[in-house]
This record gives structure tokens, sequence and C-alpha cells, in this order.
């Protein structure tokens, strides 16, 4: 029942309960601080191990948690990284549609196209292989 925490050592500076940070895309309002022994802290300081509580979601492990001024500049940070991330991940995967590869095989820049099939059965993916192979192109 505690909702997203982090664990932090904190590096710099001191932490206190009711500091706006953000950690990635987390952000949140410090509503809490845990020692390592559990106990219910008012500060961290260098070197200190805590637990965080009052983030708005878990932040990733690694993701730096720094201290901001307001709500709002935390919210745009929080979502600035998360768009960030979001573009990255799309970044990595490049979608080909059959009029593209079409086209690719007409101007001849595709000899060959490798193909993965997912069968949950043997036998199907064996009359799909035997459909395949009976396939050629005429040169």
């Amino acid at each position: 029942g505690r909702g997203p925490v982090a664990t932090v050592v904190i590096e710099d500076g001191t932490m206190r309960v009711g500091d706006i940070v953000v950690a990635g895309v987390a952000f949140g309002k410090v509503k809490a601080l845990l020692d390592d022994l559990g106990r219910s802290v008012k500060e961290a300081l260098p070197g200190e191990p805590v637990v965080v509580l009052g983030l708005s979601e878990v932040p990733g492990a690694g993701d730096t948690l720094i201290s901001v001024k307001t709500d709002k500049i935390a919210r745009e940070y929080a979502k600035k990284k998360a768009e960030y991330l979001r573009q990255k991940e799309l970044s990595k995967t490049t979608k080909v549609s059959l009029d593209y590869l079409s086209a690719m095989i007409a101007e001849g820049a595709l000899k060959t196209l490798p193909v993965i099939i997912k069968a949950d059965v043997q036998g199907s993916l064996e009359a799909i292989k035997g459909s395949l192979q009976k396939i050629r192109k005429s040169e």
C-alpha cells in the first residue's frame, strides 16, 4: 500500500519531505522518506540510502532523481522524457508495406525475400512451407 517507490542514494544536496522530484518518466512530491531500517526520516543527506514515496510511477533502474522547483517543471520534464523514449522505441521498428516490397522486386533491388513463419502446429507449418516453396519467380 505505499504506492510507487524508489530507493536512491543521495549524491549532492539534501532531500527533504515535500521536495518535488523527477526520475525519468516518474515525478512527484516526496510524501515520505524511509531510511535503510524502514524508519521515517525528515531529510536525507549525501551518502544516505533512502526510499522515496510519492512518485507518479516506479522509475527505471539507473534513472537519476533530481529535485526541481515546481510541479509544473517536473511534469514537463517527465513528459519530454516519456516522449523521447516513445520516439526511440518507434524508431527501432520499421514497417514495410507490401506495395513497397513489390516496387523493390520490380526494380530488381530485391532478389530474395527472407520470411519468418510462426505456427502453433507442426502440420500447418509444413503446409505453409510447402506452398511457399512452390512459388517460384520466373526470371
